[in-house]
């Protein structure tokens, strides 16, 4: 530590005092409807076109420091545009301010810049870092963000809808640079992203609790005037039936005010299918159950609102207030049917759980912004809180066919859950002439999840007989408090790096009911450093390594053990005595022209986990969270971009191989082997008719030590037309043609064998429409001067 403190000083020190000689050039690209573009800045020298410094940007702005003072060819290349070239010298300024460079809606720059190929969705960085640009393209017209991502390259969820990055295992969400949470992420409406940015390596800016990012940036206008956006969707399977998405959205600029309002409904049915059988072949423990279970879900308001408004202090600040919510209503039905036979006795039981559930969300947050110069330094505080809560009155109808006798009874379970969030954050970035920017922040976050739930036995006279071996009073506190420096320099021209630690202490109690007087609480300091370095040889090659740590903390629910009832065999339980998982990782990227590279290795303590075991009841089975000892995983990759005249085309082959090892519970070792991944996604137009887009993945069969994951695959074909100038937006997809979208797979523990496979609504068709109306007008003032003042430069 302390010599780590020791290099960030002299780092300092020396990159000030550098600074005071340093010569540099900027800019701007930017399209017409305030689209950034992404793509790499090169110096060159003017005499022999010998490579200077390159760099690579994202968001339109581009930057080259600690620049040589004499003539340079400043180079600009993407997938986006024809290459340009600008010649530069510093003999009247020192900083050389190329202005904004425009492009008009045909991709044409109004007087340098020529486009010749079509934007491409995805965009990759040396570090593995993967831009996904949503706006105006088909993936603004999915029915949520979930959607989006599961179309997206190296992004996996799972069985129980948990997002991750191929190789990683934990992922965290953020919006406009503050954390969210899975259920606040289905708010976003996919019309409002401006894109998705999947990081493998964060920084230690971000929390520490994910080993990869997935950031979404929404659609900033500061055009005056209004704009509408309009989206119906239709969709119908076979599986499910047919269900609708409709989504409105409205931005009004005036002045110093942005505002933005948006409202989106869903209605209809959705279904996804549980298969799951459990035997036990030894003659003296004989037993095979065949367990199905189906929901049915009927989305009968679906809601999702949000409102924001940004004040303009200065030009270098601003203060927004935002609010955002989600009223749920689901009805349906979830039905299980379970077939138990023993060396005696074929038997057959049946449950039917009425879903009356409710879901309200309430979220607000204040944030405010301030730049502190003109080269990116800058502060921002923020606040938010947060509400959660349901509701669920549910019905149960249970019957049982034993030796050829039935038996009915009904039961009932009440549910009442609520989450209080109150989080608070100050980030301060220091930005250098030389490119060098020093980040410092602090984190505090408290929540208190509490929950009541009563199980009854319906009697004959419709009195409520409460079990309380199934019923419990869950209330849990915690609390999170973290401070951060990262640090992002060069050694020289080509070496860059990044080093960063974060310090994290969590403290929380847990008290239920079922355990009166008993209090399970713990206090605990983490620290996680981090360490990015990147070597750059030419606007074709680069390298990059990088070290993280992360922790992964249990669920709240995850730490219950109270037994939650599924059917009349089958509970889930958690586990009070779960501890977070400690995650450490090598990673390799490395890019050489349009090749991107990786390799890399995770260590994972005390790993997530679960299996059946065995109940009290020689027929029954407890659905059980565990931590097992380690898990090592190792994770290669190969990715290519092409881009012609008739295709855009975006390809990723990933390998990885899991090894997870557990000595405390009976679980038998299966052995382990390479997991292949492939991930294609092709656009073709025809002509100027209309655009067609495939898109395809292949999850091969997994072996990981103790589990075993079946293949699963996906082939969609989309097709879309633009009327009216753009303004009208008409798309048919046909998404999972072959409904082979599927978690599936095997395990052992003590002398049972389980199977699983889960199916989802993933196969349909669907049928939309968006249409945008409205106009924002923008001051098209472009600044091409020379070390021009920043303050004359557009926003």
């Amino acid at each position: 530590m302390k010599r780590i403190f020791i290099l960030i000083v002299f780092s300092l020190i020396y990159q000030s005092v550098s600074a005071q000689n340093n010569f540099s050039v900027k800019g701007n690209i930017v399209t017409k409807e305030d689209y950034p573009i992404s793509g790499n800045v090169i110096a060159l020298t003017a005499n022999d076109s010998t490579f200077v410094k390159g760099d690579f940007f994202m968001d339109g702005t581009f930057v080259l420091n600690d620049l040589p003072n004499q003539a340079l060819i400043i180079k600009l290349s993407s997938l986006e545009f024809d290459n340009q070239f600008f010649n530069i010298n510093f003999e009247k300024e020192s900083h050389v301010d190329l202005g904004i460079i425009e492009l008009d809606k045909a991709g044409v720059q109004m007087d340098e810049v020529v486009i010749t190929r079509r934007r491409p969705t995805y965009v990759q960085q040396a570090n593995g870092t993967i831009a996904v640009l949503i706006e105006n393209s088909s993936l603004a017209s999915s029915n949520s963000v979930t959607e989006i991502l599961s179309r997206s390259p190296d992004v996996l969820i799972d069985e129980e809808g948990q997002i991750s990055l191929f190789g990683k295992s934990n992922t965290l969400l953020y919006l406009n640079g503050k954390r969210i949470d899975q259920t606040q992420l289905d708010l976003i409406p996919p019309s409002n992203i401006k894109k998705i940015v999947i990081i493998r390596n964060p920084s230690s800016k971000y929390d520490a609790e994910g080993s990869s990012v997935i950031e979404i940036l929404t659609i900033s206008n500061t055009a005056q005037g209004h704009q509408v956006k309009l989206l119906q969707n239709l969709n119908y399977s076979n599986f499910a039936g047919a269900n609708t998405y409709s989504d409105f959205n409205i931005v009004y600029n005036r002045g110093k005010l942005s505002t933005r309002l948006n409202y989106s409904l869903t209605q209809g049915k959705d279904r996804h299918i549980l298969h799951t059988t459990r035997n036990r072949l030894a003659e003296e423990i004989f037993i095979k159950t065949d367990l199905t279970t189906e929901w049915k879900n009927d989305y009968k308001n679906y809601s999702k609102f949000g409102m924001g408004t940004q004040y303009d202090l200065t030009d270098r600040s601003y203060l927004s207030l935002e609010y955002s919510g989600f009223y749920e209503q689901l009805g349906g039905e979830q039905i299980s049917s379970n077939t138990i036979e023993d060396l005696m006795n074929v038997n057959h039981y049946q449950s039917e759980i009425q879903r009356r559930d409710l879901f309200k969300n309430n979220n607000y947050s204040l944030n405010f912004n301030q730049s502190l110069d003109t080269i990116g330094s800058q502060l921002f505080a923020g606040g938010q809180y947060s509400n959660f809560d349901f509701t669920a009155h549910n019905p149960i109808t249970e019957m049982s066919m034993e030796n050829n006798q039935i038996f009915n009874r009904s039961l009932k379970i009440n549910t009442d859950l609520n989450i209080n969030i109150i989080s608070a954050q100050l980030d301060y970035t220091k930005a250098f002439h030389n490119q060098s920017t020093m980040q410092l922040g602090m984190k505090y976050s408290d929540v208190n999840n509490n929950s009541v739930s009563n199980f009854f036995i319906v009697e004959e006279d419709n009195n409520l007989q409460l079990v309380e071996a199934l019923s419990n009073n869950f209330d849990y506190d915690e609390s999170i408090g973290s401070v951060y420096l990262s640090y992002n320099s060069q050694l020289n021209t080509t070496l860059k790096y990044n080093i960063g630690l974060r310090s994290e202490y969590t403290r929380y109690n847990l008290r239920l009911s079922q355990l009166e007087g008993l209090e399970i609480k713990d206090d605990y300091l983490n620290i996680f450093p981090q360490l990015s370095i990147t070597k750059i040889f030419d606007d074709q090659r680069s390298i990059n390594f990088s070290y993280t740590s992360r922790i992964r903390r249990v669920p709240y629910q995850r730490l219950n053990p109270v037994l939650i009832y599924q059917d009349p065999y089958t509970s889930i339980q958690g586990n009070a005595e779960s501890i977070p998982e400690k995650i450490h990782t090598f990673e390799v990227n490395s890019s050489v022209q349009n090749f991107n590279f990786r390799l890399g290795y995770s260590y994972t303590i005390d790993p997530f986990g679960g299996g059946a075991v065995r109940g009290d009841d020689d027929r029954s089975y407890i659905l059980k969270r565990l931590n097992f000892d380690s898990k090592h995983q190792y994770f290669a990759s190969i990715s290519r971009t092409f881009e012609t005249n008739w295709l855009s085309s975006n390809n990723t082959f990933n390998l990885r191989y899991t090894d997870i090892i557990d000595n405390q519970f009976d679980f038998e070792d299966v052995g382990s082997r390479p997991n292949v991944y492939f991930y294609s996604n092709n656009r073709i137009p025809i002509k100027n008719w209309f655009n067609n887009e495939f898109s395809f993945y292949y999850l091969g069969d997994n072996d990981e030590g103790l589990y075993q994951r079946k293949s699963s695959w996906n082939l969609s074909w989309g097709v879309s037309k633009n009327f009216l100038d753009n303004a009208l937006k008409c798309q048919v997809l046909l998404n999972d043609i072959f409904h082979s979208v599927r978690a599936a797979g095997d395990y052992s523990i003590g002398e049972t064998d389980i199977y699983f496979a889960r199916k989802w609504n993933t196969n349909y068709v669907r049928f939309s429409l968006s249409y945008n109306f409205g106009q924002l007008k923008k001051d098209n003032y472009r600044n091409t001067a020379v070390g021009s003042n920043e303050n004359n430069r557009a926003r």
